[in-house]
């Protein structure tokens, strides 16, 4: 799990990171990469990635001031659209929302 986090951290604001060179990274075969971490994060390697790389954005939400757009760009989405539909998901706001809270709780 620590190489993995250790290669994301690096390599995640890559828009173009695949499966096969996130296995090649971590010197597996892409089907070990999804075995493993089906079985420990019940979830594919690119959801996971996806996932990593939504939490990045929202420390860049919290403590940043950049627009939106460059924080999906940042965070290595493509889309902001997509990005959008991603954050939502997960977290039930919209990035301004998340990004407004965050401010709020600050203050108080």
């Amino acid at each position: 799990i620590s190489q993995l986090n250790d290669v994301l951290a690096v390599h995640f604001s890559d828009v173009a990171l695949s499966l096969e060179q996130l296995a090649g990274y971590l010197h597996l075969t892409e089907r070990t990469l999804q075995n493993k971490t089906k079985a420990l994060f019940e979830m594919s390697p690119m959801d996971y990635v996806r996932e990593f790389r939504l939490e990045k954005a929202k420390v860049l939400l919290a403590d940043t001031d950049m627009a939106i757009g460059v924080v999906a760009q940042s965070s290595g989405f493509n889309s902001q659209s997509y990005f959008a539909r991603c954050f939502k998901a997960t977290t039930g706001m919209s990035a301004k929302q998340y990004r407004n809270l965050q401010q709020q709780s600050v203050l108080n």
